[in-house]
Order: C-alpha cells, then sequence, then structure tokens
C-alpha cells in the first residue's frame, strides 16, 4: 500500500489542486495535516483526501518538527510493515508523465532499498530554477518516499527545517533522476514573505544557513531553464 502525507498552511490559491492531484493519482490514502489554515485550504483538502486534521494551534514558523511528528503519527497509524509513505509539500510538483513511472517503481523495486531520491528544483518563476552556490538542491537526491519499517525511529531536534521523515526513516536509499518543481520561490511576494520569515524566527541562522537566508532577495540571481519533459 502506499501512503501519502502533506502539511498544509494556507495553500489554497496556489499549487493544492495540482498537488492534490498528483497524490491522489500515486497514493491509495492520503493524510493531510492542516496548521489551522484561515483560507479555503482545509475545506479543499476534506474534498481530496482520505484523511485531513486540523491543529488546534497555528505552529507555523515555531515549531515544524511538533506538526511533522504528528502527521507521520498520523500517517503511520494504518501503515503496515513494507508500506510505503510519499511526502510532498503543497508547492512542489512532479512532472505529470513521470507518474506512472514512479508508482510502478513503487510496486516492483527492491526490498533492500527503503528510500527513494529525487532531484529537487527551486524554481525562481514557471520556467526557470536558480543555481548557485546557495542553492544547489536539484544537485543532491532528496528523499522524498521511504518505507515503513517497525525501527525505533528519530528526529532531527530542530524547530526549522527539521526534516519531512525521522532522521532514519531510510538506511538504503535509491538515488534517481526524477525532478520536482519546488515552486514555492516562483513568485516574488513569496519570496519576500519567506524571507521576512526566516529572519523573524532564525536570524543567526541557527536551524539553517544565514547567507542563503540573505541571498533570497538578490536582484540578479542565476537562472536556468527547468528541462524536466
Amino acid at each position: 500500500m502506499i501512503h501519502g502525507m502533506m502539511l498544509v498552511k494556507n495553500e489554497a490559491d496556489r499549487w493544492l489542486y495540482n498537488v492534490l492531484y498528483q497524490m491522489n493519482y500515486l497514493c491509495d490514502r492520503l493524510v493531510i495535516l492542516d496548521d489551522k489554515s484561515d483560507d479555503d485550504t482545509f475545506e479543499i483538502c476534506t474534498c481530496h483526501a482520505t484523511e485531513v486534521y486540523k491543529s488546534d494551534e497555528s505552529l507555523w514558523g515555531k515549531d515544524e518538527l511538533k506538526q511533522r511528528q504528528k502527521l507521520w503519527e498520523l500517517t503511520t497509524k494504518k501503515a503496515k510493515k513494507g508500506d510505503w509513505i510519499i511526502c510532498l509539500d503543497a508547492d512542489e510538483l512532479l512532472v505529470t508523465n513521470h507518474l506512472d513511472y514512479i508508482k510502478y517503481l513503487l510496486k516492483t523495486i527492491s526490498l533492500k532499498v527503503d528510500g527513494i531520491g529525487f532531484k529537487l528544483f527551486d524554481m525562481w518563476n514557471e520556467t526557470h530554477f536558480r543555481h548557485d552556490q546557495y542553492w544547489q538542491g536539484h544537485l543532491h537526491y532528496w528523499c522524498m518516499a521511504v518505507r515503513y519499517d517497525d525501527r525505533d525511529y528519530i528526529w532531527h531536534e530542530k524547530t526549522l527545517h527539521c526534516g519531512r521523515f525521522p532522521a532514519n526513516a531510510s538506511g538504503s536509499m535509491l538515488p534517481t533522476q526524477i525532478p520536482i518543481k519546488h515552486m514555492g520561490w516562483s513568485k516574488e511576494e513569496d519570496r519576500i514573505r519567506k524571507y521576512n520569515r526566516y529572519m523573524e524566527i532564525d536570524p543567526l541562522g541557527k536551524n539553517g544557513i544565514l547567507a542563503q537566508y540573505k541571498s533570497i532577495l538578490d536582484e540578479n540571481p542565476q537562472l536556468v531553464r527547468f528541462g524536466g519533459v
């Protein structure tokens, strides 16, 4: 069985419908935790997901770890050993014609593999991603799917940038060239909002990289055209 999980906050007017479509296509069950959105995010999700939960309080920018742990707990409550768990954020888009291959991969991959690595492209507009010393996610493999086990799971104890899965969720990850378009940086107003949020909650860069935070507002970033089909 393939389980999907998403943590969402005020995504109604962004890429939510697209991500929900993709997750529902890939997954047998989709679990969503809403961080007390004040737009229509929760209502949209209730129409497109198997299980949707809404937090009593918003921890956005305060304690991401607590919300990620809660989402993991809700998802794994019905997971069995050997099941796959996919986690995408509401601004992460797969290339549509890769969906069938991903589904096939998850159903046929060796039992020795317990994670799938994707390439993450930080899109600075609809067609171009950023590429410089602080923006190199597309050069690395990011685990977006893990095979559930009965191990004792542990987390990176960080209130920001803690990771979407427990730190030891995958010990044998298969790296792939499958791209994910991270659209959360693709609009100037979103970049400004993220910059202000990071500087407010992590002004010294203890949970991230301060120089990267400051680079968000670069006037002439180095961009490369996204070549995924």
